[in-house]
């Protein structure tokens, strides 16, 4: 009883949430808690010139084959991926990117800021 009081029990699980449809783009623009018997989880579908990339808390139901991990199939001839977790904050844009994309990514993000800088000053 006492164990409780001083480390109560985690109840909530934080998962980044949104929707991108630009190549390479960040997904994540807030932070929501889903309940702990969720998990956070990350799609991506390459379609076309478009790159559908969209995450947040999703069921046991549609883990079921990702729990954990990433899996990948082809949907009508475009490649998907789904990965799901149960880790805070384990599912932003850039956790299912290759090193050269998620290198790309960081750098598209520091040209940004210094841009967004310049602009301010």
């Amino acid at each position: 009883m006492i164990l409780f009081l001083i480390f109560p029990p985690i109840l909530t699980l934080s998962c980044y949430s949104g929707t991108s449809y630009t190549p390479g783009g960040d997904f994540a623009d807030k932070q929501v808690d889903c309940s702990s018997s969720q998990y956070c989880y990350n799609a991506t579908a390459d379609i076309s010139v478009t790159a559908f990339r969209t995450g947040g808390c999703g069921n046991s139901y549609l883990c079921m084959a990702a729990k954990d991990k990433c899996v990948q199939s082809s949907v009508l001839g475009f490649s998907a991926t789904l990965c799901c977790c149960s880790i805070d904050g384990c599912n932003s844009a850039r956790a299912n990117m290759n090193t050269l994309e998620k290198g790309a990514s960081i750098f598209r993000d520091v040209i940004t800021r210094i841009g967004n800088q310049q602009s301010l000053g």
